[in-house]
């Protein structure tokens, strides 16, 4: 067979130590230098190779691009494998917070070993010795090659760097044989074989040789069984597993749902009462370990993952499980956040990298998806334009579910004291400065001089539960509690997950505050309307959009003081925070209450408990058509 004159590229992806135990610097040398020296040898009998150690400089953009881009336009990628390298990609890349872009090669090759148009073009490649146990489990029965660069004589002879090089060259080494002449038979000679399958031909056809229509299927299409993955049931860590516990109790209600189940990624930690909370919903919480009952029971037809959940490691050993046993399904995957618009607010050195790094993930992970779908219209709106228009998101409207909306419709006793709740996650300066904390601390001051004009009126609280221990709510309250004057308390509590305790807070609230610099959606929110307490939220959320989208107009009036600007500085949004927190406390309080009950219905209204969900399977089901 004659060779193709076409370039063949080869890139070379590997660790810069051999060992996870000793980095010296002799070691890396000598690492680093027998992959340059099978680079080389690969120069030498005509393939381009592109090696991290022929860039002289910083590459033109930046390692992580350079690293996608070559990736993505080389014809091979040959993974050296070592115990080091090893170690790096089951991790999913460095464990170091620092070197973001060490991760994210990590994530890329992963991602790109799930994917059946890509997985065929890494090599495992051995120098050292071959030890399969370094392999990641989808990597197991690939073909992988040992190369002894101590060869005597030609390289091209030694049997690993042979079979690699035809390989890569497109080269059979074992040729079938030529063709014979075909042997023809004559009519009435056939054989027995023949015979017979002309035979069952005219069974087939019938007696005048006509094929006969198969009768249309009468079966019912079967029903779907969904599994998604979460780190919890509960939330403690944000809105993601709000979310999700939401959509997969709509989902198990479906007609054309069969079963529900979460692989939840921190089992270890679930609680006996989670596991009776989402039995009750008809949803079944199980562990990445139960291999047997994913297969056998589960045996999904749909596998739901969010961003950010699970991460790459742990999509790849499940897809990889799935397809290993042919189970045949489609993924959607669930975009919550927009990373640029997230990381801007924080401050650390490389914050810009991380964004564009965790933007190029999701990018690919959506591109790989057969469905991508968006909480709320803002984040939609953010994806569709950086996804482009070649793949639809779908947006899934967040609802009030049955079991999370308080029924009453007024709101009893009316304490004198006014409560503005403020509820996040504040484990670290960066989040207290994005969530808008000080925005509306600042506010509460200007709340606070506004009451004791009054000396005899009435007192406020301000109640901030969301710290990331009981230590550091107290310090927070020595620090500012003075300058919140003399009527108005501040009362700092630790984040908790116990949801009783959580809906209490949003009840005994007079109004929630969520004065965020950026919210994808804000969840938070539509739990304290859940409940009827009023809220105020940043523009720059898709709670606000919602709001703002027409399907409110008889509440509109009412609905201008929810919403604030949070792009200016500190004291003008403050500003317009306290002035839409007399309003709705001193002005209009028995109003704004019932105005959050009327929006509560016309939510549930707009988003039945099964919006989401059914938006969500019609995508699936356009995508099988």
């Amino acid at each position: 067979m004659a060779v193709s004159d076409k370039e063949v590229t080869v890139f070379f992806t590997y660790s810069q130590y051999p060992s996870t135990q000793h980095k010296s610097e002799k070691e890396r040398a000598e690492h680093r230098g027998h992959v340059q020296q099978l680079s080389e040898k690969l120069c030498e009998y005509g393939l381009s190779t592109v090696l991290d150690q022929y860039v002289e400089d910083e590459p033109p953009s930046n390692w992580a691009q350079w690293f996608e881009d070559n990736i993505e336009k080389c014809d091979w990628v040959l993974m050296v494998f070592s115990e080091a390298y090893s170690a790096w990609i089951k991790r999913g890349g460095t464990t170091n917070e620092d070197d973001s872009t060490s991760g994210f090669k990590a994530k890329v090759i992963y991602s790109l070993l799930t994917d059946d148009q890509q997985a065929d073009k890494f090599i495992p490649v051995f120098l050292d010795g071959v030890n399969t146990k370094w392999l990641p489990s989808c990597l197991k029965g690939s073909q992988h090659y040992s190369i002894n660069l101590a060869h005597d004589g030609e390289m091209i002879n030694e049997p690993g760097f042979q079979a690699l090089y035809a390989r890569l060259s497109k080269q059979n080494r074992n040729p079938a044989p030529p063709l014979g002449k075909r042997v023809e038979f004559q009519a009435g000679k056939t054989s027995t074989g023949v015979k017979l399958q002309e035979e069952k031909a005219r069974d087939c056809n019938g007696a005048g040789g006509m094929t006969h229509k198969q009768p249309l299927s009468t079966e019912k299409q079967p029903k779907h069984s969904v599994l998604a993955i979460c780190d919890e049931w509960f939330s403690s860590k944000g809105g993601v597993s709000t979310f999700n516990r939401t959509l997969c109790a709509s989902l198990a209600k479906e007609d054309t749902v069969e079963k529900v189940a979460v692989l939840i990624t921190d089992y270890e930690n679930l609680r006996a009462k989670e596991k009776e909370h989402a039995r009750k919903l008809n949803v079944d919480l199980i562990s990445a370990k139960e291999d047997n009952k994913i297969l056998s029971e589960v045996r999904p037809t749909i596998v739901l993952c969010h961003q950010g959940v699970p991460d790459t490691g742990e999509l790849l050993f499940l897809r990889s499980l799935l397809d290993k046993n042919k189970i045949r399904y489609k993924t959607a995957h669930i975009l919550h956040a927009h990373p640029q618009s997230l990381e801007r607010e924080k401050n650390p050195a490389g914050a810009a990298n991380k964004a564009d790094n965790k933007e190029l993930e999701q990018l690919r992970l959506a591109k790989q998806a057969d469905v991508v779908a968006a909480v709320g219209p803002l984040l939609q709106d953010l994806w569709q334009g950086r996804i482009g228009r070649e793949v639809e998101v779908v947006c899934l409207d967040p609802s009030l579910s049955e079991e999370e909306t308080d029924s009453y419709s007024t709101r009893p006793n009316l304490a004198a004291t006014r409560r503005c709740l403020f509820m996040s996650r504040l484990d670290t300066p960066e989040a207290m400065q994005s969530k808008g904390l000080y925005i509306a601390l600042e506010a509460m001051k200007l709340y606070g001089k506004d009451l004791e004009r009054v000396p005899d009126g009435h007192d406020a609280r301000f109640v901030i539960r969301g710290f990331k221990d009981g230590d550091e709510a107290d310090a927070f309250v020595s620090k500012h509690e003075k300058s919140l004057g003399k009527k108005v308390m501040i009362d700092a509590k630790p984040f908790i997950k116990n949801m009783t305790v959580i809906r209490d807070e949003f009840k005994g609230a007079d109004v929630f505050l969520m004065p965020s610099k950026h919210e994808g959606f804000g969840l938070v929110a539509l739990e304290s309307l859940s409940v009827g307490t009023p809220v105020i939220v940043s523009e720059n959320s898709g709670f606000a959009r919602v709001l703002k989208s027409g399907r409110f107009e008889d509440e509109k009036e009412s609905l201008d003081w929810w919403i604030v600007s949070t792009d200016n500085d500190i004291s003008s949004c403050a500003l317009q925070l306290f002035q839409s927190i007399k309003h709705m406390l001193e002005e209009r309080r028995e109003e704004s209450l019932s105005t959050a009950l009327r929006v509560r219905d016309a939510w549930c209204s707009e988003f039945p408990s099964n919006a989401a969900a059914k938006a969500l399977l019609s995508a699936i089901s356009r995508r099988q058509s």
